[in-house]
């Protein structure tokens, strides 16, 4: 898929599991890749029911396997936008690019209007 491609050859961190983090194989069966910003290891996914968008940071579990780390995950409401946003790995300071980063791309994917 095409997402794991983009993990390969990267240099990325490596994170210890835990909540908070999905798998590449868990992105491959459940999400579909909506952006992607290799200068900064970052990936906008959406959910096969279109229901939650996330944005979060390509790394390396402890035991080898490629995830992404979440910063924000939200729900989607194809009426009022983005709901339910949780931050998680995040620093507060990028918490409103973050989330207008994960807006921007769910609009000009056609997942919100």
């Amino acid at each position: 898929m095409e997402a794991r491609r983009l993990f390969e050859g990267k240099t990325l961190p490596t994170v210890e599991q835990g909540v908070g983090m999905i798998s590449i194989d868990t992105i491959e069966r459940q999400w579909d890749l909506v952006h992607c910003e290799p200068e900064t290891n970052r990936m906008v996914l959406v959910s096969r029911s279109r229901k939650v968008g996330i944005v979060g940071k390509m790394a390396i579990r402890d035991d080898g396997k490629f995830c992404l780390v979440f910063e924000i995950w939200a729900t989607i409401d194809p009426n009022l936008g983005l709901c339910e946003m949780q931050q998680w790995y995040i620093d507060r300071s990028e918490y409103q690019a973050r989330l207008a980063e994960l807006q921007h791309a769910l609009t000009a994917n056609g997942y919100l209007a």
